[in-house]
């Protein structure tokens, strides 16, 4: 899949290290945002574009929770790693999903 430049390279920056921060993450939110707004300025509003980006951020959001909740009980190692599996497997999934569509575009 290409990129831009630009997200290649704040990508490759904020990974440099193996950790992400908030301010890594509001930054590349804020990122994909602006790629976005220039979807908008040519398709409108009112459409999947917009759909797909919403379900983007109810995602996260979502990923967001589980953890809060997961924090909130005591999970054995092995329930960590079976969190960690599943969530990566359904990250692994959205993104052979989107490598298959854009090879059709």
């Amino acid at each position: 899949m290409n990129i831009s430049k630009n997200q290649e390279a704040l990508l490759n920056e904020i990974l440099t290290d193996g950790k992400v921060t908030f301010n890594d993450f509001k930054l590349m939110r804020d990122k994909a945002d602006e790629e976005f707004d220039k979807v908008v300025d040519v398709f409108g509003q009112h459409n999947d574009f917009t759909a797909f980006q919403k379900s983007a951020d109810v995602t996260v959001q979502l990923m967001q929770n589980i953890i809060l909740d997961l924090n909130r009980t005591k999970l054995s190692d092995t329930g960590k790693a079976i969190i960690v599996n599943a969530m990566i497997a359904q990250i692994n999934y959205i993104a052979i999903g989107t490598d298959f569509c854009l090879d059709h575009l």
